[in-house]
């Protein structure tokens, strides 16, 4: 199976059978029960709004000098500057959990 043609095939047969039915069942079945469940109280936490110590964990959470984000910043910059920008990060990021804020508008300049 290494020319071109039969791994075109192996992929087309492999998608195709991915979400068809299997013997009745459908194959995405298979996954129940293959995850916890989540408690009510669990998910009202999951539902409540973002705390800005939540948004702060998940940024230092980041290493560093990973690949920039849509606004081109590493998370470096946001990590050794977050005494100036914290404040502003965080209404920005609970702006877009609430509906506020366009993740869309970070990257938009304005040029005079």
């Amino acid at each position: 199976m290494c020319d071109e043609d039969s791994l075109r095939e192996m992929v087309r047969e492999f998608y195709q059978t991915l979400f068809t039915k299997e013997d009745g069942v459908e194959q995405r079945r298979r996954l129940q029960g293959n995850f916890p469940i989540i408690e009510h109280g669990q998910l009202d936490l999951l539902a409540g709004p973002v705390k800005d110590d939540e948004i702060q964990i998940a940024l230092f959470g980041m290493k560093p000098y990973k690949a920039p984000g849509p606004d081109g910043y590493q998370p470096f910059f946001f990590q050794s500057q977050w005494q100036v920008i914290g404040p502003t990060v965080c209404r920005y990021i609970r702006g877009i959990f609430e509906g506020d804020s366009k993740l869309a508008d970070i990257s938009h300049s304005h040029q005079v």
